[in-house]
């Protein structure tokens, strides 16, 4: 019978305890994930008030969901990581959502920009905010949203009507709070093709777009129609172009700084170029630089 020294037992358990461990980072068993974080855009035919706040009557809501597609955010803000110290990136962030209008566009009365949670339903209460747990649930959340934006569509046979209902804004995408308030800024793009990216939501690009200002907002808060009522437009319209199918792409930004996204998307706005890389780096080398910040 072959004998060991104490040593060499040691060494044989470390090396098989080496060898399990490297099992283990390579992943064990995989189960079902029962919900997602994503970002989507969804379309209903019923008004954006109703979803707020559903009538005493109604049974259902007419929920007509996208496909929930999500994108990374675009390649744009990856210059915060060329331009700004740690601290400060981690005080912006951004996303990108995306949805369609598959029916009859002129049905469609109300439409929704949302970050968070879908799938099986986990409503936690203390997150609650004024639209009702039955409406998010329609649209497929599991739980109260990050952000969402409710727009209602209004369209004529040459123009496109856009009015703010509802935002919520109970947390930020940014990996920090800083100082618990962020400036948003939306650039909001129909087009005939998906869109992929925030710098493809160009003139070009787009039947309809529209820069949307949110201004600076506290984490943690909803706001009602009547303190967004700046958020309007009126966007012309070809005469054969609200037909479906119709892709919907939002990109949102939300920073630190007093109105450096909406500096950024109005700049590309400007050169109608939708160059978002160009005019960010541009803006975070003279705006920002890369000195130390206090500010939390």
């Amino acid at each position: 019978m072959r004998s060991y020294s104490l040593i060499s037992l040691l060494f044989m358990a470390m090396v098989a305890s080496c060898a399990s461990s490297n099992a283990q980072s390579r992943g064990g068993s995989v189960t079902e994930a029962t919900t997602r974080h994503t970002s989507f855009i969804v379309t209903s035919t019923n008004t954006c008030s109703d979803i707020v706040t559903p009538p005493d009557n109604e049974t259902g809501l007419s929920l007509l969901i996208a496909p929930l597609v999500s994108f990374a955010a675009d390649s744009v803000f990856g210059a915060i990581n060329a331009y700004v110290d740690q601290r400060k990136k981690d005080l912006n962030g951004a996303f990108l959502a995306s949805g369609a209008i598959m029916q009859n566009p002129g049905n469609v009365n109300c439409i929704g920009i949302v970050r968070g949670t879908i799938g099986e339903a986990n409503f936690n209460d203390r997150r609650k905010g004024k639209i009702p747990q039955p409406s998010l649930q329609a649209l497929g959340l599991s739980d109260y949203p990050d952000f969402m934006l409710l727009l209602n569509l209004n369209s004529s046979g040459d123009s496109l009507e856009i009015t703010a209902e509802h935002l919520r804004y109970a947390s930020t995408s940014a990996r920090r709070n800083g100082s618990s308030q962020k400036n948003v800024a939306v650039v909001l793009g129909f087009s005939k093709t998906p869109i992929e990216s925030a710098s493809g939501i160009t003139k070009d690009s787009t039947i309809a777009r529209a820069p949307i200002n949110l201004g600076k907002l506290s984490i943690g808060r909803y706001y009602e129609a009547d303190t967004l009522t700046d958020v309007s437009f009126g966007l012309p319209l070809g005469n054969d172009d609200w037909k479906a199918p119709i892709s919907i792409t939002a990109s949102v930004v939300e920073s630190e700084e007093p109105s450096l996204a909406l500096t950024v998307l109005s700049k590309a706005w400007e050169d109608n170029k939708g160059d978002f890389q160009t005019a960010f780096e541009e803006l975070l080398k003279s705006a920002l630089g890369s000195d130390d910040d206090d500010s939390n």
